[in-house]
């Protein structure tokens, strides 16, 4: 495989403002990760796939990258449809990042938009998940307590931690 083939990873080089020197980083589209919360807020949903990152499966909130033509809030329709099968008609969102987070500024263009939802009624059934060709993922509801010794996502956490002092403020 040669770097070209890369479909969303691309490696650039910039020059260094102040000294003489090349820096590498990951040119990536931005993404958007959102927290599924049941009716009552005791529980979040999941995704369990596989990340050739860690080169093990990680439990973490369901993502996307942002297409070409596509809004962040669009993505967050899209995304919660094919990873969790439950719709925008079914959650109300509690929460949206005003600005996009940087999530590794150090090696990647790559920027994130965080969302809590909530589910309207924990009777909603989802419907079947559409998955990229690419995944290959199960959906698990995990009590919010459990949330920091099950997940090493950084999103995950990031948006957890979000959720836990949205109100303290």
């Amino acid at each position: 495989m040669k770097l070209s083939d890369l479909k969303f990873l691309k490696i650039e080089l910039k020059d260094h403002p102040t000294r003489e020197l090349k820096m590498e980083y990951i040119n990536k589209p931005n993404a958007i990760g959102v927290m599924v919360l049941d009716e009552k807020e005791k529980k979040t949903l999941l995704v369990d796939q596989y990340r050739p990152g860690t080169n093990s499966h990680l439990l973490e909130i369901p993502a996307g990258i942002i297409e070409e033509g596509e809004t962040a809030k669009s993505t967050l329709e899209r995304e919660l449809r094919e990873e969790t099968g439950y719709t925008m008609d079914d959650v109300e969102i509690i929460y949206e990042s005003n600005e996009a987070l940087a999530s590794s500024p150090g090696y990647t263009t790559e920027k994130l938009y965080i969302y809590i939802v909530k589910l309207k009624s924990n009777e909603i059934k989802p419907l079947e998940l559409e998955l990229d060709e690419t995944e290959d993922l199960i959906t698990k509801w995990i009590n919010l307590e459990e949330m920091e010794k099950i997940t090493t996502d950084m999103k995950s956490l990031l948006t957890y931690y979000m959720y836990m002092n949205r109100n303290k403020q």
